[in-house]
C-alpha cells in the first residue's frame, strides 16, 4: 500500500481551505460556501474545506497569513492577494460589480450629499462596501454616519425598522427589493474573483476554474450557483483583469 502511495503521491491530496467572508451572516455564509466547497471537491477529486473567521479583523489577520487557498472576494481583496500573497485569479462572476445607496421612499432624498449626518448601514472594512461609500465621502467632516453591520441583510433589515436612514448594498439586491429607492450608485467594478494561493498545485487549479465555468452547464452546478446567488455563473479571468485594485485599499489596517 505504502509503495503504491509513493508511485502515485497525487492520489493522496492535501486539504485547501475555501475562505468564508465575515461580510455576511456566519451561518449563511458557511452553509453557501458549504455547498461551493462540496461541488468543487467532488468535481476536482480534492479535499475542500470551508474556513471561518469570527470578525472582519480575523479575517484580515488569516488573509495575511496565508490560511486560505481559495478565497472568492471583491476586486480590491483579488489584486492584494495576487501582488501580495503570490494568489493567481482562476476564474469570475461575469459581468461587472456596483454599490447603491438605497433608502424607503417616504424618507428618501435627492442625493448622495443629502445624506450627511444620518445614518447609513454598511459592512465592514475591508469589505468592498466599505471601500466604495469612500467615494461619495472623501471628507472624514462632512460624512454620514457609518453604521457597521454583519450583512447586507441585516443593513436592509434596520433600513426597514427605520434605525438607519439609508443602506450601501451591492446594486444586483436594488432588484430584489422594489419596495426602496435607489439614491446613488458607485462605479462599476470586475465583478469578484477566484484565487487560488501557493499551496494549490496548477493542475488543481485548472481543474478548480474549469468546476467554476462548467456549473452554468449541469444540474448541480447550478443548484450551487443558486445557493451562492451567483445567478449569472462564473467566466475565465486573470489576474491582469484585477491589476492596480488593491490601492483601494490605502489606509486601511496597516495596508
Amino acid at each position: 500500500m505504502l509503495l503504491a502511495l509513493l508511485a502515485n503521491p497525487v492520489a493522496v491530496a492535501d486539504t485547501y481551505y475555501l475562505a468564508v467572508p465575515p461580510f455576511m451572516d456566519r451561518d449563511q455564509g458557511e452553509a453557501q460556501f458549504g455547498e461551493l466547497a462540496k461541488y468543487l471537491s467532488d468535481k476536482t477529486g480534492q479535499d475542500i474545506q470551508t474556513r471561518s473567521s469570527a470578525n472582519p479583523i480575523a479575517f484580515w489577520e488569516s488573509l495575511k497569513r496565508g490560511d486560505f487557498d481559495l478565497v472568492l472576494d471583491g476586486p480590491h481583496l483579488a489584486d492584494y492577494r495576487v501582488q501580495r500573497l503570490d494568489h493567481h485569479v482562476l476564474a469570475k462572476v461575469k459581468g461587472l460589480l456596483s454599490f447603491a445607496l438605497v433608502m424607503k421612499p417616504e424618507n428618501a432624498v435627492f442625493e448622495a450629499d443629502d445624506l450627511i449626518g444620518k445614518k447609513v448601514a454598511i459592512t465592514p472594512a475591508p469589505s468592498l462596501c466599505a471601500v466604495e461609500i469612500e467615494g461619495f465621502y472623501p471628507n472624514l467632516m462632512r460624512r454620514p454616519e457609518l453604521v457597521e453591520v454583519k450583512s447586507h441583510q441585516e443593513a436592509l433589515a434596520l433600513l426597514r425598522t427605520g434605525q438607519v436612514d439609508a443602506a450601501f448594498i451591492p446594486t444586483p439586491l436594488t432588484g430584489q427589493n422594489p419596495d426602496l429607492v435607489m439614491i446613488a450608485q458607485s462605479a462599476q467594478l470586475p465583478h469578484s474573483a477566484m484565487t487560488a494561493g501557493p499551496r494549490v498545485p496548477d493542475a488543481v487549479q485548472a481543474s478548480v476554474r474549469k468546476a467554476l465555468i462548467e456549473a452554468q452547464n449541469e444540474y448541480a452546478g447550478v443548484n450551487v450557483l443558486e445557493v451562492m446567488n451567483v445567478y449569472s455563473g462564473f467566466e475565465p479571468a486573470s489576474d491582469e483583469m484585477y491589476a492596480s485594485y488593491s490601492k483601494m485599499l490605502t489606509g486601511i489596517w496597516a495596508y
